[in-house]
């Protein structure tokens, strides 16, 4: 397995350049920008992180008898389009949970994924990588990646000084001074106004050396965190990303 040579070790959040994306410019000399689409963009790989899709969510409700319209799968394919597109990225990187569940993995569910695939490689000729999360290790070998247009798919990712895993919480295998960049639990912050005003949103969560981004998918539920001294908050709204104050933050 490859190992980071103590020259790109990391000692803590602030060693790593996170900066905030907005339109199509770009922060100078950022290790990592936030997107308002909730993912990241790392310029130096090309590479567009996101994680926790869950393709096929509303199809395995559908398949529950719970009445869900169609159309979540689509409208984030076509997202994932509009970013590659936007940063020309030359990768797609998602750190586990593409696909929500076996039942959801319907003939449809798939095929839409392979010419999602099929485009970016053709038009933009993006690689799509997966590491492996929760939900595609119960899928069983009705989850045939390569077969679908995936060309790396892993438990884990490691290019100094990044480290790419779904559930950071669970990974015993964490490499000396690497920062890790992982997903699961779906993140989100409620924040506080006047009165008794309070919004909860999707978010990116810095402790220590790892980020955690917010779930990609629009059909995805949401975990409150809660916030440390040691913390670093972003806001992902509909069209930009806001550090968000500590004074802020609701309890």
């Amino acid at each position: 397995m490859k190992k980071l040579s103590p020259s790109t070790w990391v000692q803590d959040a602030k060693d790593i350049r996170i900066a905030v994306g907005k339109g199509e410019s770009l922060p100078a000399n950022a290790d990592i920008v936030l997107l308002p689409e909730r993912a990241a963009f790392l310029p130096k790989t090309s590479t567009i992180v996101c994680s926790d899709i869950h393709l096929g969510k509303a199809a395995t409700f559908r398949h529950a008898g719970m009445p869900i319209p169609e159309g979540s799968a689509q409208h984030d394919l076509k997202r994932l389009l509009n970013i590659i597109d936007q940063y020309n990225a030359r990768r797609l990187l998602i750190t586990g949970d593409l696909f929500h569940a076996r039942s959801g993995c319907t003939p449809q569910v798939l095929e839409e994924f392979s010419e999602f695939c099929k485009q970016v490689q053709s038009s933009t000729r993006t690689n799509v990588v997966l590491v492996l999360g929760n939900h595609e290790q119960s899928l069983g070998k009705k989850f045939r990646p390569y077969e679908i247009g995936i060309s790396r798919c892993e438990k884990e990712i490691i290019e100094p000084p990044f480290q790419f895993v779904h559930d950071q919480t669970k990974h015993s295998n964490v490499q000396p001074g690497s920062f890790t960049i992982a997903g699961h639990i779906h993140p989100t912050i409620t924040i506080k106004g006047t009165g008794r005003d309070r919004l909860t949103c999707r978010c990116f969560v810095a402790t220590g050396t790892t980020l955690t981004l917010p779930a990609f998918g629009s059909f995805t539920g949401g975990y409150k965190i809660r916030p440390t001294a040691r913390t670093r908050v972003w806001l992902s709204l509909n069209d930009e990303v806001m550090p968000l104050a500590s004074a802020l933050i609701h309890s």
